[in-house]
């Protein structure tokens, strides 16, 4: 009974894989799914949101990646191979792709992180020596700013607007938010990410840039695709900076502290520049003609 008990199993699996395959007339056993899709780029968005949306909520929700991605490589990690391949890379070694943030530990210089285009976020503990792929993110992500605030956190921005993302050319791939680690890089956890995954128009689905403010451990400057932000830690919210009501990109910025202890901030919204010379309390718009190059 023991020896039958196997093939017994073989030839029921086969039965079934034929009763799947082939029917009595010879057609295929294919039905067409309800409710067909959109042709064009509205239908392979609509394809997509359906192959990744949960099966149970039916919402895309990137939580459910970065779980399914942390399950996978934690399994992945715990099987035995059975066979000892061990695998050299040959290279090429002279091609470097894009890189779009540096970002130096402000306590620790030898630390630095790198934020690949498609390609994750990267750390060097030697001064750039070596380099290793940070695990607690995807090695997909398309990095386009890093951060690290006076208390040590780290805040990763992904999305870029020169990145093509409707598909008009660069890596053609959105961002999935802003990720946070407080435990230095061991771990990343989405602070925001886009109301509608995969959807070059959704809120932030592009970050271009944040920066940790020098004198406030709590707040991070943000510029993203519906306008600049400032992000407060304790708070947990993303607020309008004062004077600025337009809802347009933010595509340029930048946090400086000079040598009287006075914050300036520079910002390109739309086709707009702004100016603050006070911290982020109040800010001007610099118009034509105020210094500013016009060629």
């Amino acid at each position: 009974m023991k020896r039958l008990l196997p093939f017994s199993l073989v030839a029921l699996t086969c039965l079934a894989i034929g009763g799947t395959v082939w029917h009595a007339d010879r057609t295929p056993a294919y039905t067409e799914r309800a409710g067909g899709l959109a042709q064009g780029a509205d239908g392979m968005r609509d394809y997509m949101n359906m192959l990744r949306r949960n099966v149970v909520t039916g919402q895309v929700d990137p939580n459910d990646y970065l779980r399914a991605f942390e399950a996978a490589r934690s399994y992945s990690a715990s099987q035995a191979k059975s066979v000892g391949f061990q695998w050299l890379e040959m290279g090429p070694n002279n091609v470097g792709g894009r890189t779009r943030s540096i970002c130096i530990h402000p306590s620790a210089p030898n630390t630095i992180w790198a934020g690949a285009v498609s390609g994750g976020l990267w750390k060097s503990e030697d001064g750039a020596n070596t380099w290793f792929r940070v695990q607690g993110l995807s090695e997909s992500l398309i990095i386009s700013s890093v951060t690290v605030t006076n208390n040590g956190h780290i805040y990763v921005a992904t999305g870029h607007s020169a990145e093509g993302a409707g598909g008009g050319g660069g890596s053609g791939f959105v961002g999935h938010g802003i990720f946070r680690s407080t435990d230095g890089g061991a771990s990343f956890s989405l602070v925001i990410g886009p109301s509608a995954p995969w959807s070059v128009s959704s809120d932030w689905a592009i970050t271009n840039k944040i920066i940790a403010d020098p004198t406030d451990a709590n707040k991070v400057w943000v510029a993203h695709n519906a306008g600049p932000k400032i992000y407060d830690e304790a708070a947990n919210t993303f607020s309008d900076l004062p004077g600025i009501s337009i809802n347009s990109a933010c595509s340029a910025m930048e946090v400086v502290r000079d040598s009287n202890n006075v914050t300036a901030i520079l910002l390109r919204v739309g086709t707009q520049n702004w100016r603050s010379v006070d911290g982020g309390n109040s800010f001007q718009q610099i118009l034509n003609g105020s210094g500013l190059p016009t060629s």
